[in-house]
C-alpha cells in the first residue's frame, strides 16, 4: 500500500525522517536556507523567509549588542534598491528613445 492513503503531514515526516549521508553532510549555511525536507524544491516563499530570517537574527545581534554573524548579513541593503531603482530609470529612458542601445545609469 505504501504511503498512497497517507496525510501529506505523514508524508514529509516519513521524508524528514530520511537518514542518508547526503543529508548528514549539508553545510550549516544550506540547512539555515532549508525549510523543507529532502526531496522537496525549495522556492520563491522559501527565499523571502531567508531574507526575513536574516534581518531578525542581524535586528536581534544588534539589539543585544552583538555583531552578526556574515550570514546573517546575507540580504539586500539599501544600495542594491538604488542600483535596482537606476537600472529601472534607464530602462524606461531606453524604451522612450531611438537609441537600440542604451547606456546604464552609473551608480555609486
Amino acid at each position: 500500500m505504501g504511503h498512497a492513503g497517507r496525510s501529506l503531514l505523514f508524508r514529509l515526516k516519513v521524508l524528514s525522517d530520511i537518514e542518508s549521508e547526503e543529508v548528514k553532510n549539508v553545510p550549516y549555511y544550506a540547512q539555515r536556507a532549508t525549510r523543507l525536507p529532502p526531496g522537496h524544491p525549495e522556492a520563491y516563499i522559501e527565499a523571502f523567509a531567508n531574507i526575513y530570517a536574516n534581518v531578525t537574527d542581524t535586528i536581534r545581534a544588534r539589539i543585544l549588542g552583538q555583531e552578526p554573524a556574515e550570514l546573517e548579513l546575507d540580504f539586500p541593503q539599501m544600495i542594491d534598491g538604488a542600483r535596482g531603482l537606476a537600472f529601472i530609470e534607464s530602462a524606461v529612458e531606453s524604451s522612450r528613445s531611438d537609441q537600440k542601445w542604451y547606456p546604464l545609469k552609473a551608480f555609486r
